[in-house]
């Protein structure tokens, strides 16, 4: 009797509900983060704002979806944490305190609509809102370098820089309790003008502490190369010649020379004020 041959049956793929939308949650947070670098230690608290009828809808409708049009098995999980997602990214998933204190809904309805004037300030306030966000993501950034560097900077640049840090959790938790009504509009717009005021002097602080710090590094260089380069040209500090090779001596004396002056230039230059 001829020998039967076994038909090949599809392997069954285990598709878990509460594993998908966690997946996709952390991506969608994950890119709202990479948007809004203010977030960027906030990962578990824009995940308290998801609504959770909302994803387990969501994830029902599109794995029949995918049932429905005889998607692979092995594509439907990633189908579906890539849709799941992108809702979170847009903003869809939040119930609607988060899309007010993270995504700022009420404050882009007044830019994109309403009276003409409405609109101008309500730009203006996102167009800030949304500098503010970068520039404290950078300074962030650049903060935690430099503990992890272990560098010592100087005050003027670490002081400030910790102030940044700081004003980086103030900035939500002003927005958390406006939506919850424990502060009024007036507190409310205090503590922002605190926030902006306090933002832009400590950036301008920490710039110029840093362009203060880099310009020594970069005294120190030219004074090094300037030295090294009258020694390699037999000349000593009052510029007498040593050797045969005068033209070529004295050129690489006079670059050393030029680079020594510089170094005292940035030595001596004040940073400018901002």
């Amino acid at each position: 009797m001829p020998v039967r041959k076994k038909r090949k049956t599809a392997k069954k793929v285990k598709i878990v509900k509460g594993d998908v939308i966690n997946a996709a949650a952390q991506a969608g947070i994950g890119e709202i983060i990479r948007q809004h670098p203010r977030f960027r230690k906030f990962g578990n608290f824009m995940a308290g704002y998801l609504d959770k009828n909302y994803l387990s809808h969501t994830f029902d409708q599109l794995y029949a979806n995918a049932q429905a049009n005889q998607m692979p098995p092995e594509q439907i999980e990633s189908y579906l944490t890539n849709q799941i997602a992108n809702q979170i990214a847009s903003g869809g998933a939040f119930d609607s305190h988060g899309k007010e204190v993270i995504l700022r809904r009420s404050l882009s309805a007044k830019a994109t609509g309403g009276k003409f004037l409405e609109r101008v300030v309500a730009r203006r306030q996102l167009e800030g809102e949304k500098y503010l966000d970068k520039a404290l993501g950078a300074w962030n950034q650049i903060y935690t370098l430099a503990k992890e560097g272990g560098y010592n900077l100087p005050a003027e640049i670490e002081e400030p820089m910790k102030y940044l840090n700081t004003i980086e959790f103030a900035t939500p938790a002003v927005d958390i309790l406006k939506e919850a009504d424990l502060i009024d509009s007036r507190q409310y717009s205090r503590i922002k003008e605190n926030i902006r005021r306090g933002f832009k002097q400590s950036h301008a602080q920490a710039v110029s502490g840093l362009e203060k710090y880099s310009t020594y590094g970069a005294a120190a260089i030219f004074g090094v190369l300037g030295i090294s380069l009258l020694v390699a040209s037999g000349l000593n500090l009052t510029g007498g010649v040593i050797g045969s090779a005068l033209g070529k001596n004295l050129l690489t004396g006079v670059i050393g020379s030029i680079l020594v002056i510089s170094a005292l230039a940035l030595l001596l230059k004040k940073p400018r004020k901002r």
